[in-house]
């Protein structure tokens, strides 16, 4: 289950998303980011997160009707396999192998106290957009998601601990629409490494709506995300000048979803 945690708490970090002359293209790529870019501190979640990852570079703005962000963070190595079946001989069947995926993750509040510490006992819900290197980036995608966090048990909710010692219980759902991926099961040996996920290229509806370009090169993930302003779908934020939008963002290097860092409170403010 991820849980974003973070003991130390501070002002919250103003992310301003600048007006751009033009759209970037959506390539992976920097040169055509003429903006300048923002560095994002990042902490451990809680003390045994194994993530050496003390920062990030991050790119915000808007044209026309859509918002576009890049981020680039240093990793000395890409994981693009996540938990692949390997064939035992022992066992005679396939065990799901050790391999862990990249992933980047921003949250933006759509209602209620947003916090990046899920634990702190505000209850909010917030979109998150999900960018995975084996299961969304080969299509093009972000995994469109929403956290729901809360006191109120809520059906296929996890029970966690708050920092006051009470009961908060998370649901983290899928946008509405097509699902990005599906779980592959094999009988019969067919070779000794096989993948667990079959992605969905042709996924549409509001899971979809997050576009996603990415390259890793000289030991440095670049990733740009975009997004219609308003996609006027229930499950996501509407990005609009009148408000700061509180987030977060988390950052997970061939680890499972406790074990990641994570910002600051962010409040991301869009310049006209």
């Amino acid at each position: 289950m991820l849980i974003w945690t973070l003991s130390v708490h501070a002002e919250s970090v103003v992310v301003t998303v600048s007006s751009l002359d033009q759209p970037p293209k959506l390539d992976g790529q920097l040169g055509d980011w003429l903006i300048e870019p923002q560095i994002i501190r990042l902490h451990k979640a809680h003390p045994g997160v194994s993530v050496a990852l003390s920062e990030l570079t991050m790119w915000a703005g808007h044209f026309d009707d859509s918002i576009y962000f890049a981020f680039r963070w240093a990793d000395a190595h890409p994981d693009r396999q996540h938990k692949p079946y390997i064939w035992s001989d022992e066992k005679e069947r396939y065990t799901v192998g050790p391999q862990r995926e990249d992933r980047l993750a921003i949250q933006f509040q759509i209602e209620g106290e947003y916090d990046v510490n899920w634990l702190s006992g505000n209850s909010f819900k917030a979109d998150m957009w999900h960018w995975k290197s084996s299961r969304s980036a080969p299509i093009g995608l972000a995994h469109d998601k929403m956290t729901i966090v809360g006191r109120e048990k809520v059906i296929r909710s996890f029970k966690a601990e708050g920092v006051d010692g009470e009961p908060v219980y998370i649901r983290r759902i899928s946008d509405s629409g097509d699902k990005l991926y599906s779980h592959k099961r094999y009988v019969l040996k067919e070779s000794k490494q096989m993948p667990k996920y079959l992605l969905n290229a042709n996924a549409s509806g509001s899971i979809a709506d997050v576009k996603a370009a990415q390259r890793w090169r000289d030991g440095a993930w670049t990733v740009e995300l975009t997004r219609k302003l308003n996609t006027h779908h229930d499950d996501d934020v509407l990005f609009q000048f009148a408000d700061d939008i509180p987030g977060g963002i988390a950052v997970f290097n061939r680890s499972g979803d406790s074990n990641h860092v994570i910002s600051n409170n962010l409040l991301f403010r869009l310049e006209r």
